[in-house]
């Protein structure tokens, strides 16, 4: 009999260990705020034979990082401005076009963005072979059916907050796509190429449909303080994520 009583508590408290090590595990991919580590993201699997497992653990890689990861601009000669006003934007300069409350970045270049958008989005569409910098300068972004950034083509864009403010991006819970077939942008700010993100200033990330911050290719996070509360997965990246 107290052998049959040891038993059923060493079985109670396994299971008690395991359920608080899946909490712990949901918990942090819902609120990023730090790492140190860059991982191959298509190391992981999930259709794995379990002898298989340890072999495909995640584990830190070389990367390198441009000048434009590391050092970070706040001013420019040609600089160009999206002003953010509620249900409408204004821009001034070159290389956007503006349709309602959408602006779309068609050229490389250095964008500074101010202000609140109550139900927007800012695009980057380029062609352009040089980087993208979109200078985030104490915004408030919300969309309520798809992603508030939404990098559609680019071959780099370097996201910059602005020392000392405090930048917000929102999405709802339902997305509305294009057609059947699509099912991106999925996340809060999602781009389809190479992603940095830096600065001193602090980026909250609010994702109510799924996943936080997803690149499709590099994503690079080497500066700022970054929240972000999600659904699904916080950070994301198709071929890696590094993390300073």
């Amino acid at each position: 009999m107290k052998r049959i009583s040891r038993l059923l508590l060493l079985a109670g408290l396994i299971l008690t260990l395991a359920a608080c090590s899946s909490a712990a595990a949901e918990s942090v991919d819902s609120a990023v705020t730090s790492m140190v580590a860059a991982v191959p993201v298509e190391s992981a699997t999930t259709d794995l034979e379990p002898q298989h497992i340890a072999e495909t653990v995640p584990s830190p890689i070389s990367v390198e990082y441009d000048q434009d990861d590391l050092e970070y601009r706040t001013d420019d000669s040609d600089l160009s401005y999206v002003r953010l006003e509620g249900d409408s934007i204004v821009f001034e300069g070159e290389g956007a076009t503006v349709s309602g409350s959408i602006v779309t970045i068609t050229s490389s270049g250095t964008y500074s963005i101010r202000g609140t958008l109550n139900d927007g989005q800012i695009v980057v569409d380029s062609q352009d072979e040089e980087t993208v910098y979109l200078i985030m300068d104490g915004v408030d972004i919300t969309n309520s059916t798809s992603a508030p950034i939404y990098v559609a083509n680019s071959e780099k864009t370097v996201i910059t907050l602005t020392d000392g403010t405090d930048n917000y991006v929102t999405d709802g819970e339902s997305y509305v796509f294009g057609d059947a077939e699509t099912d991106e942008p999925n996340a809060t700010v999602f781009s389809m190429d190479d992603l940095t993100i830096n600065g001193g200033g602090a980026l909250t990330v609010s994702a109510n449909y799924n996943n936080g911050i997803t690149s499709r290719d590099d994503l690079k996070i080497t500066s700022g303080t970054i929240t972000i509360n999600a659904v699904n997965d916080g950070i994301k990246g198709r071929d890696s994520i590094a993390v300073l």
